[in-house]
């Protein structure tokens, strides 16, 4: 095949396969036999994580690891690059990285799951509603794939699996994970090595590579790529076991593109960001911090780059239960907590600010004051930036359980619907198959009513231990505006009654289950 004809093929073939992609026996297909794992697992590893699909074929993810012993910790790490010629969109900045999983074998650290190899023109074609014979030239990555098909990729693969293998997916807090394209930050941490280098390593342009660049990286060149995307696989992985990482194909993230703005991103958001060079890219310009925006869409719609692909990650919710949820607060509190300190003996005051304050008074020489002055500023800032911190994450779960009430009057309504068609049926003494059906139904919705009331009630006592009045009240005037500006007037009344709920279980240490639902009847 020339290289004109595989820049055309391979667009117009993943526009086929992402086409059919949703079509309903492209979901309810069981496999239809087992490939050869050099088709999608040509180097295998010890602790690669294998999820099955649809016509046999399979997908290899890698565990990356990042310290921390609690759901809460996260790690800062430095992404970008000090290279001149690219810092307006690439300059080094902070980031701040958490794993999704919690580690069985080593509790101090938690763990997110990257694809070993970009997902393939194969594996892409086995969630189509015909199932591809694997090729070699099948092992080439896909490219010509929107963001947006990326996207309904994993949405449709992470179906599947729950509904063929979900036992398969690793889980956390009981919750089943799911597949989504990574975040920059996911993905430049793990091409640059992650925890497996050293920080010097990790800050270098290109991860460790001891048989040198072409060892490692499909570049521009006839003596590299040859002006085509390669099968992946075929060169050396970088330190986690990631093959393809740089070079060979584009890879598009989660996050839009933003350029640098000196220390941070700036705060427009644009196109869709792709990472790592591709077969096309100078083998000077391969780099961890590569990072372009491609447009969406062009006039004739969405706009296609054959040598743009993807691998996916797989992660897990955050609030995976009322017990996450109070451990998440519960270690907030702990974080945003300032000690005050027993300092000058029987004087010292549980204000840490105003014990700064009076060690400030009471120093001699305008010097330290000055220094302690500006100390106390610091703390002040701090101080400040914790109850911003604080009010944000108050807010947030105020609209949690604004929606989670929302949710419950929802199924109060229908419970009702289904109680008063049932009672007609029972009048005209008619379809008892059809009565039992439904009040087979109603069960259900009965019992997951039940299981809304109960996460709701558990937020509402977590929220009134970690949160004052003052605070709920004032975060639920800033969500009230929020809610208006975006036209969700409906949620207004919820997020008044979560607070309402939560002030009298203040009070009352009660939660009154009987009120709760007389006010969420419609």
């Amino acid at each position: 095949m020339s290289e004109r004809s595989f820049r055309l093929v391979a667009p117009l073939r993943a526009i086929a396969c992402l086409v059919a992609l949703f079509a309903p026996e492209a979901l309810a297909q069981a496999p239809a036999g087992t490939w050869d794992a050099r088709f999608w697992n040509p180097k295998p590893a010890a602790d690669d994580l294998i999820l099955p699909m649809p016509c046999g074929a399979a997908m290899a993810f890698r565990p990356v690891a990042l310290p921390a012993e609690t759901p809460l910790a996260d790690n800062e790490v430095r992404l970008g690059d000090s290279l001149p010629a690219f810092a307006f969109t690439e300059g080094s900045r902070a980031e701040f990285l958490g794993g999704s999983f919690g580690d069985p074998k080593q509790k101090a650290r938690r763990l997110f799951y990257l694809g070993k190899y970009e997902v393939t023109q194969d594996q892409l074609a086995a969630l189509g509603p015909t199932c591809p014979a694997p090729q070699m030239d099948g092992r080439r990555p896909a490219g010509g794939v929107t963001w947006a098909e990326a996207v309904r990729f994993a949405d449709g693969y992470t179906t599947w699996i729950l509904a063929n293998a979900a036992d398969k997916l690793p889980r956390e807090d009981g919750s089943a994970g799911f597949l989504r394209l990574p975040t920059e930050a996911e993905w430049e941490f793990a091409a640059r090595g992650g925890v497996a280098v050293s920080p010097t390593d990790f800050a270098e342009t290109v991860f460790p590579m001891p048989e040198g660049i072409n060892g490692y990286v499909w570049f521009a060149g006839s003596g590299s790529s040859r002006g085509r995307a390669q099968p992946v696989g075929l060169k050396l992985p970088n330190p986690l076991g990631l093959y393809d990482m740089l070079g060979n194909i584009d890879e598009l993230v989660l996050d839009p593109f933003r350029v640098n703005r000196l220390d941070r991103l700036h705060g427009q958001a644009g196109g869709a960001m792709a990472k790592g060079g591709n077969y096309l890219t100078p083998e000077s310009e391969i780099r961890s911090a590569y990072r372009q925006e491609i447009l969406p869409f062009d006039a004739k719609g969405p706009r296609r780059v054959a040598t743009v692909g993807f691998r996916l990650a797989i992660s897990a919710p955050v609030l995976t239960s009322p017990q996450r949820l109070r451990q998440l607060i519960d270690e907030w509190q702990r974080l945003a907590a300032s000690d005050a300190s027993p300092a000058l003996g029987s004087q010292a005051l549980e204000d840490p600010l105003k014990e700064l304050e009076a060690i400030t008074a009471a120093a001699r020489g305008a010097e330290l004051q000055r220094r302690l002055q500006g100390l106390s500023l610091v703390i002040k800032a701090n101080i400040e930036s914790r109850n911003r911190q604080r009010d944000l994450a108050a807010r947030g779960f105020v609209r949690l359980g604004a929606f989670i009430a929302q949710k419950i009057a929802d199924d109060l309504v229908q419970i009702s619907t289904v109680e008063g068609a049932i009672r007609r049926l029972k009048t005209l003494d008619t379809a008892p198959e059809t009565i039992q059906r439904m009040e087979a139904g109603l069960g259900k919705s009965r019992g997951a009513m039940e299981h809304n009331l109960a996460y709701y009630s558990d937020l509402v006592i977590d929220v009134s231990r970690s949160y004052p009045p003052a605070v709920l009240d004032a975060q639920l005037n800033a969500l009230v505006v929020d809610l208006r500006e975006k036209k969700i007037e409906p949620l207004v009344d919820f997020a008044t009654l979560f607070v309402e709920n939560t002030k009298e279980y203040q009070k009352t240490k009660k939660i009154d289950r009987d009120g709760i639902f007389r006010r969420l009847r419609r």
